[in-house]
C-alpha cells in the first residue's frame, strides 16, 4: 500500500505523545497525592475526581498507542480487520474524551470552591461551569459512544449517518463550554491570589501554576480549528491524525496542570527552607544594614524578619495561605 510517509509519522507523534503524557500524568498523579496526603493530610472530591479521570486518561493514552498500532498494519498491509479494530477504539476514545474533560472540571470546580467559599457569585459561576460541561459530556458521551456519529466524517461516508448533524452541535458546545470554562476558572483564580497578602514570591509560582490550565483551553482550541477545516479524501488521514495529536495534548496538559496546582504547598515548603540559607548567605555578605536596600526588592523580601519570642514559630503552609 503506497501511502505518503506524513501518514506514518503522524502515528508516530501520536504514539510519542500518548506515552510522554502517560508518563506525565503518572508522575504528576504520584507527586499531587503525596503532597496532599502529608502536607495538608486531606483527601476531597477535587482528589477523588481526578483520580477517576487519571484512571480514564491512562486508557485513553493506551488505547492512542493501540489503535496506532493497528492503522500502522492496516496502512501497511491492507488488512481490513485492523482497521475495524481501530474504528472501534477511535470510537471508545471520542467517549473516554468527554468523561476526562467532565472529571477534570469537577476536580477543578471542587478546589476553587474552596477558595472562593465565602464569595456566593464566584461560586455560582463555578457551579454554572461544572454543572454544564456534565451534562453536556452525558449527552456527548451518548453520542459518542452508541450512535454512528464520528468526530470527523471520511468524505465518502458524508450523509450516511442520521446523528452527524446533531452530534456535530453538541460537539461544538461541549468544546466551546471547556474552553469558555478553562479561562474562567484560571482567570478567578489568579485574581483571588494576586490579590491575597501574600509575599510576591508566593504569588508567582502559584500564578505560573494556575495559568498552566490555559494549556488545555489552548490545545482545545487548535482542535476546534482542525475540526473546522474541510476536509478531502486525499488530506482525511493527515488531518485526522492531527486531530488525534491535538487531542491528546489538551487532555494530556489539563490533567498534568491540575496535578501540579496541588504542588504549591510543596513549593513554599521549599521556599521556608531556603529562607535561612539565604539569610546565613546574606549576612555574611553584607557587611553593613545600610545595604540592604539597595538589594533588588525579591532577594530583600525574601530574608525573614527577626523573630520575637511570641514569633519564633515559622508559620505553617496552611495558614500561609487557606487553601493549600
Amino acid at each position: 500500500m503506497l501511502l505518503p510517509t506524513s501518514i506514518f509519522s503522524g502515528l508516530d507523534d501520536v504514539e510519542i505523545i500518548a506515552s510522554v503524557f502517560l508518563a506525565l500524568i503518572i508522575l504528576s498523579l504520584i507527586l499531587r497525592l503525596y503532597v496532599r496526603l502529608n502536607v495538608p493530610q486531606q483527601f476531597d472530591v477535587a482528589d477523588g475526581a481526578m483520580v477517576f479521570t487519571f484512571i480514564v486518561m491512562t486508557s485513553q493514552c493506551v488505547v492512542s498507542i493501540v489503535s496506532g498500532r493497528f492503522a500502522r498494519n492496516y496502512f501497511a498491509t491492507g488488512d481490513i480487520a485492523s482497521a475495524l479494530v481501530n474504528r472501534k477504539m477511535t470510537k471508545a476514545s471520542n467517549g473516554m474524551y468527554c468523561l476526562i474533560l467532565a472529571g477534570l472540571k469537577v476536580s477543578l470546580g471542587a478546589f476553587f470552591l474552596k477558595i472562593f467559599s465565602h464569595k456566593k457569585m464566584q461560586k455560582a459561576i463555578i457551579y454554572l461551569v461544572v454543572g454544564l460541561t456534565i451534562a453536556c459530556a452525558i449527552v456527548y458521551f451518548c453520542f459518542a459512544t452508541v450512535t454512528c456519529a464520528q468526530l470527523k466524517i471520511p468524505p465518502i461516508e458524508r450523509g450516511r449517518c442520521e446523528w452527524q448533524d446533531a452530534y456535530n452541535i453538541i460537539f461544538y458546545i461541549f468544546s466551546v463550554l471547556n474552553i469558555a470554562g478553562d479561562f474562567i476558572l484560571t482567570t478567578m483564580g489568579i485574581a483571588a491570589l494576586w490579590m491575597a497578602k501574600l509575599p510576591v514570591y508566593t504569588k508567582i509560582p502559584a500564578c505560573i501554576l494556575l495559568s498552566m490550565g490555559c494549556m488545555s483551553a489552548i490545545a482545545a482550541m487548535s482542535r476546534l480549528i482542525l475540526l473546522l477545516q474541510p476536509s478531502e479524501q486525499r488530506t482525511f488521514t493527515e488531518q485526522s491524525l492531527a486531530l488525534g495529536q491535538w487531542t491528546l495534548v489538551e487532555q494530556g496538559s489539563g490533567v498534568v496542570a491540575a496535578n501540579l496546582l496541588m504542588l504549591r504547598p510543596l513549593l513554599s515548603a521549599n521556599l521556608l527552607m531556603l529562607r535561612p540559607l539565604l539569610s546565613a548567605c546574606m549576612k555574611i555578605q553584607v557587611l553593613d544594614e545600610s545595604m540592604i536596600p539597595s538589594f533588588p526588592y525579591y532577594i530583600a523580601s525574601i530574608i525573614p524578619m527577626p523573630m520575637t519570642k511570641a514569633t519564633s514559630k515559622p508559620p505553617s503552609i496552611e495558614a500561609e495561605i487557606p487553601w493549600a
